[in-house]
């Protein structure tokens, strides 16, 4: 049993690489980046060599179809490093992080999030629930990477709504009385990291804090960010199980309204191209509910120019309904990549993104966002894979 339990979420016993091993190596980047570019991941394998690493006990999406193959050496990997590499570095407690990142520090607090508490279900009303549509067919392949593991690297950065920063930010004013647990350069372009263990009296601190939210949070305490599906697959395999060790998934909790946690919009570019595209979308978004106005929620670029288009309502379910009608669609980060390719001949839909301060009224009141409906921030500026927990 927990020592520190707020609504949701525990303290735990954590574990890191003992101090001799070179942590720049042991940290990878989150398994769902850079999936279409192997020469990051080559250049991973080469900064890696043979030192211990995350990278021997995740599967990065890029090698998915190698899953079969791979999934048994990583389990057999993970006792390895269970006996030789790993120890206790937080007894029971928290990892207070500090990352930085481009868009300035971003901090984090690493801890359990309770699956009982937690369902991926479209009308969930759970305590803890996703931000965006959950891909059934994406979850049994990570379960099954999952399932035989007997510790787990979390990549999932959970989102507590903290507008006064009553939670994780005043552990920064305390680091002098924390102990010290890494500070280090990740690898290709990850930035400084730093990682204190948060015990005791800072411990009792943090889940007295989360309880005052939970007490205004109308239902909804933390939603996904980022890692969804890896969530999804941690509560596949606790339902299968029921093993009370695996009741638990290790996350970083951030707050959403850290300056330094920065939503980028996905665009969508549509291969398949229609002249008439313009008219179909505008009879499609009114036929569909939607209110026209002056903006530009919603810019549609041909080579022929861009149009725009404002929206009484948020928008983005809707067009995800009309960009499903057509048959080749990709799903875009950055407005020079969609521009790029329009010059090729393609149809570029550009959208906002929804603000920080609406996405978790949003997710209450009306349910999960489409897939794809924001980014946090840049590849590079997710989660690193470092501390660890024993799920068996």
């Amino acid at each position: 049993m927990a020592k520190y339990t707020a609504p949701a979420f525990s303290s735990g016993k954590i574990l890191l690489p003992k101090k001799e091993f070179d942590y720049s190596k042991w940290a990878v980047i989150a398994c769902d980046q850079f999936t279409g570019n192997r020469e990051y991941w080559n250049e991973c394998e080469s900064i890696v060599g043979n030192e211990p690493s995350t990278l021997r006990i995740t599967l990065p999406e890029i090698y998915l179809s190698e899953s079969v193959e791979r999934t048994p050496k990583m389990c057999r990997q993970m006792e390895s490093y269970s006996s030789e590499v790993l120890e206790t570095a937080v007894e029971d407690g928290f990892v207070f992080v500090k990352r930085g990142t481009p868009s300035g520090e971003r901090l984090g607090l690493v801890g359990l999030i309770d699956l009982e508490e937690y369902s991926f279900a479209q009308d969930s009303s759970t305590l803890v629930r996703p931000t965006e549509k959950t891909i059934p067919e994406r979850v049994p392949p990570r379960a099954a990477v999952r399932m035989d593991a007997i510790i787990e690297v979390p990549h999932v950065m959970m989102l507590i709504d903290d507008p006064s920063f009553t939670v994780i930010e005043p552990l920064d004013s305390k680091r002098s009385d924390l102990k010290k647990l890494y500070d280090f350069d990740l690898m290709l372009g990850g930035g400084h990291i730093e990682g204190y263990a948060v015990e005791n009296d800072a411990a009792k601190y943090v889940v007295n804090a989360i309880n005052e939210i939970s007490k205004r949070c109308k239902g909804l305490l933390f939603a996904v960010g980022d890692g969804n599906h890896s969530l999804a697959a941690a509560k596949h395999c606790y339902n299968q199980t029921k093993n009370p060790m695996a009741r638990y998934a290790m996350v970083e909790l951030v707050n959403i309204h850290s300056p330094a946690l920065i939503f980028e919009p996905i665009h969508r570019v549509i291969y398949d191209v229609d002249d008439r595209i313009i008219d179909k979308f505008t009879a499609f978004a009114i036929s569909n509910g939607l209110t026209l106005t002056k903006g530009d929620d919603v810019r549609i670029v041909t080579a022929h120019g861009e149009t725009c288009f404002g929206f009484k309502e948020y928008p983005l379910a809707v067009v995800q309904e009309f960009v499903n009608t057509f048959n080749e669609v990709d799903y875009i980060h950055g407005e020079e990549d969609v521009n790029r390719l329009v010059s090729r001949g393609c149809t570029g839909l550009l959208l906002k993104s929804i603000s920080k301060s609406d996405l978790l009224p949003y997710v209450r009141d009306h349910g999960v966002l489409p897939r794809k409906a924001f980014s946090m921030g840049e590849a590079r500026d997710k989660r690193y894979y470092l501390e660890c927990h024993a799920i068996k």
